[in-house]
């Protein structure tokens, strides 16, 4: 019973997606998603199946898990090749730069720096090195699959990375290059954000106030689950995204373009997040509140602390 709707699930959420099938097929056919199913069951093991039984309080929530269980490993997959790609793209076409400018370190881990930048590893937040590639021109949609990588990519990449290098003034993780450049060029301007730009805050709920319990708690958790996986810049701008990003960038310190990256790749985030979720609507509704709670919140208090330089002092004296 528990595999056939695993099977279900992964039928449903791949074919209705944008998912890539499993290799040595050309769709996602019963075949395919077997092979995905098998996989899924041998890499997991028997645990996979009984942390989701523990979970489920009712035949509806099993059902809720199980897809969206599925769903976060089709994301975790398609995620993983496409950087995986890149990165196995960078570490030939780096050192084909004419200038030489890239150098690469195995110890403590894989990563690359500028020809004489400082050994330190970067630890900053990965949205200002998303700024730094933000503006370099060019267009990188996807990869050539076979033959040598074209000029044109290599160029581009040449230049995207030595601007993330600079920026870091440090060593970047490849892992983590790769995650910058892939959100940059490949997964930002083909994906269509249209479901998610025009949300505001008088939008009509998703669901029916009068959802089962567990349906609201699993609301929720993938609610909590998604705010966490957004960095601290893209949920103070979540709920701005859809306006013009010239008018709220300037607050955030980011010029039109960098802004517009920034509240994409959130965007994207969240996409990706809730994709065929049947409460989808709603769980975007719901970040994009936390969002616009959290913004106020840190206005206030920086009225609050403006208005009334001495409350800090006091409420210090007052403990």
């Amino acid at each position: 019973m528990f595999a056939g709707l695993v099977r279900e699930a992964a039928a449903q959420v791949a074919r209705t997606g944008t998912f890539p099938w499993p290799k040595h097929f050309d769709r996602w056919s019963d075949e395919a998603v077997e092979d995905f199913v098998g996989k899924v069951f041998a890499k997991r093991g028997k645990g996979f199946a009984l942390k989701i039984l523990e979970k489920a309080t009712s035949q509806k929530s099993l059902e809720l898990l199980i897809v969206k269980t599925v769903r976060n490993v089709l994301i975790d997959e398609a995620k993983a090749t496409e950087t995986g790609k890149l990165r196995r793209r960078l570490k030939n076409v780096l050192p084909d730069d004419p200038s030489k400018r890239f150098e690469f370190f195995k110890q403590p881990f894989h990563a690359w720096g500028l020809v004489g930048a400082p050994s330190e590893v970067w630890q900053g937040d990965q949205a200002e090195l998303l700024q730094a590639a933000a503006g370099v021109p060019g267009t990188l949609e996807r990869l050539n699959q076979g033959g040598p990588t074209p000029l044109r990519i290599k160029k581009v990449l040449w230049a995207a990375c030595a601007a993330v290098l600079d920026a870091a003034k440090a060593r970047v993780e490849a892992q983590l290059l790769a995650t910058v450049l892939r959100l940059r060029f490949i997964h930002i301007s083909p994906l269509d954000l249209t479901s998610l730009e025009d949300l505001r805050a008088d939008d009509e709920p998703a669901t029916d106030p009068s959802a089962a319990p567990d349906v609201e708690a699993l609301r929720s958790i993938t609610v909590a689950e998604v705010w966490v996986a957004l960095s601290p810049l893209e949920q103070q701008v979540f709920h701005l995204a859809g306006d013009p990003p010239h008018e709220w960038g300037p607050q955030f310190g980011l010029r039109k373009h960098a802004a517009e990256l920034v509240a994409a790749r959130a965007l994207e985030k969240v996409r990706l997040a809730v994709l065929d979720d049947p409460d989808g609507q709603q769980i975007a509704m719901d970040v994009r509140g936390r969002s616009l709670e959290t913004n106020l919140k840190s206005q206030e208090s920086r009225r609050l602390s403006s208005t009334d330089p001495e409350s800090s002092r006091r409420g210090e004296s007052d403990a």
